[in-house]
């Protein structure tokens, strides 16, 4: 009954993981920054060797121990790949081999037994991933291992062999919890661990803990990785023209219509990486601006949120506009502007700086410099002084 139950339980957190999968696929098909990631690490592993298993088991065929030399450690390595469904959710697959263990028992008159144990396998995670500051994050799995116990026994002097080659498959559960640090938009580093439970073996207990590093390298690009640039600018458009005098004779007409003032902000000095949240530095540029504006009598402000024409344009649409929002947000609360008077609006990249001639580049990290100018947030008023 207990072994019915333990292999109940198997097929069950098989079962959700693979419901859990299931679900989150349609759900990340609306994300704009999915991608496909593959990568590998390598590290050192450890389990408890199950000595007390094996002493009374020789006894009871007639032998007697008198010491047992384990070898609980060793390096192991896994490769993986994976699909990354947003921010916070991505499904890893993964290729493992935890390394060869073993131990030797010393038994009278002059006889030995040596045995190697090595689990080999495969994984399937549900990765859950909480971002933080300066291109890290922190990250936690839990899934399933099918492993391979593979035995290997060998015998001294005994009149026969205790115990036979043998290879055992199961699917068990498998938990871990790591950091990440990107180095450029495509490249990772991973430092984690991870616990692997298997079914116990002649020598080796349930669980193998492996300590490792590796490297991921992402199979897509979006403009949610690009760096943001260091210093904010704040461009001025040229100030409205003066309503002309109005002549003696005739009734002079009424006066033009004022210019409007365009001021653009880069959005990379106003924004962090795919946020939408303005950072210190630029509340300092929008607090200049809203000063300006005292000295104006404006009836309508709009703010317009521009990008580049790298990555895909939902998802470029869908940033710009909350770009524009976020700085609508902040000049009704900060400089009381009132709400009916000022409209915010995204137009992707369909209004860029740059010319078509230029930033003809293939290599990614100067095409993102030459776009620079496109990425920018514009704020128009039309009013007078």
């Amino acid at each position: 009954m207990k072994s019915t139950n333990k292999t109940w339980a198997k097929r069950s957190a098989a079962l959700s993981l693979a419901i859990v999968a299931l679900i989150a696929a349609p759900l990340a098909s609306a994300q704009d920054d999915a991608f496909w990631f593959v990568g590998a690490n390598i590290g050192k592993a450890n389990t408890d060797m199950n000595s007390s298993r094996i002493s009374p088991r020789l006894q009871t065929m007639g032998f007697t121990t008198t010491s047992i030399y384990e070898d609980d450690d060793a390096t192991a390595f896994k490769a993986l790949a994976g699909y990354h469904f947003n921010k916070n959710f991505a499904i890893e697959a993964s290729m493992f081999d935890l390394g060869d263990y073993g131990f030797q028992a010393v038994m009278t008159p002059s006889a030995n037994l040596e045995g190697k144990i090595r689990p080999m396998g495969y994984g399937l995670d549900l990765v859950g991933i909480l971002p933080l500051a300066s291109n890290n994050s922190v990250f936690a799995r839990v899934g399933i291992n099918y492993a391979e116990m593979r035995e290997q026994f060998s015998a001294r002097n005994l009149p026969f062999h205790p115990f036979a080659k043998s290879d055992n498959n199961d699917t068990n559960l498998k938990v871990g919890v790591g950091f990440q640090h990107d180095f450029t938009p495509t490249v990772a580093m991973r430092v984690e661990f991870e616990r692997y439970h298997l079914d116990e073996s002649i020598g080796v207990m349930h669980n193998v803990n492996m300590f490792s590093v590796g490297v991921v390298y992402r199979l897509g690009y979006h403009e949610a990785y690009v760096a943001p640039a260091p210093a904010p600018a704040v461009v001025a458009a040229p100030a409205a023209r003066p309503t002309p005098p109005p002549a003696p004779t005739p009734p002079p007409p009424p006066p033009p219509k004022p210019a409007p003032v365009k001021i653009t902000l880069e959005a990379d000095s106003v924004f962090d990486f795919d946020s939408s949240v303005i950072k210190p530095v630029g509340k300092q540029a929008l607090d200049k601006m809203a000063n300006d504006l005292k000295a104006l009598d404006y009836s309508v402000i709009t703010v317009t949120g521009h990008s580049d024409r790298i990555g895909a344009a939902k998802y470029n649409q869908k940033l710009s506009e909350r770009r524009a929002q976020s700085v609508r947000n902040y000049l009704v609360e900060t400089a009381r502007i009132p709400s009916g008077k000022i409209t915010a609006t995204g137009v992707d990249g369909t209004q860029p700086v740059t010319r078509t001639d230029q930033c003809t580049m293939t290599a990614k990290a100067a095409l993102i410099v030459c776009l620079q100018p496109d990425r920018r947030v514009e704020v128009e008023v039309v009013g007078t002084k």
